[in-house]
């Protein structure tokens, strides 16, 4: 005769009891639910960020052609300076554009530009994002 196994049968006379699963669910969305946000949470700063260096991106590249179309690197600053701000709009808490390169027909003007970007996220209320681009000074303008 075979041998029963205890875990798998109940004992002879007794009707074998059923677990139910009632309420599981409950449990594991009390359990996984605080997890879940944290991580969308996450992934939204995470996104504001990349927006960010990407905006920033853009304008670094916009102050540099400002700069490159002057004739004089106090006018390149302060062009360079109005294009970043127009680019990052009120999304850039303090910024700073600094230009490297020269002015002179066939040069490359480099612009570096420094940004604190806010996030609305718990976990970063900041974060500092750089950007540098370089535009070239036509070679063939003329002299103001």
């Amino acid at each position: 005769m075979r041998e029963r196994d205890p875990f798998l049968t109940a004992p002879p006379g007794l009707a074998p009891r059923r677990r139910s699963d009632a309420g599981s669910a409950a449990v594991e969305l009390v359990l996984m639910a605080p997890i879940l946000i944290a991580l969308t949470l996450l992934i939204v700063a995470a996104g504001q960020i990349v927006q960010g260096r990407i905006d920033t991106d853009g304008a670094a590249h916009a102050a540099a052609r400002a700069a490159s179309l002057e004739h004089t690197m106090a006018a390149a600053q302060s062009a360079a300076e109005t294009a970043a701000t127009a680019s990052m709009g009120d999304q850039c808490g303090s910024a700073t554009v600094g230009l490297a390169g020269d002015l002179e027909p066939g040069g490359t003007v480099t612009a570096t530009l420094s940004c604190t970007i806010s996030v609305d996220s718990p976990v970063w209320s900041s974060y500092e994002v750089t950007s540098t681009a370089s535009s070239p000074v036509d070679a063939w303008r003329g002299e103001p």
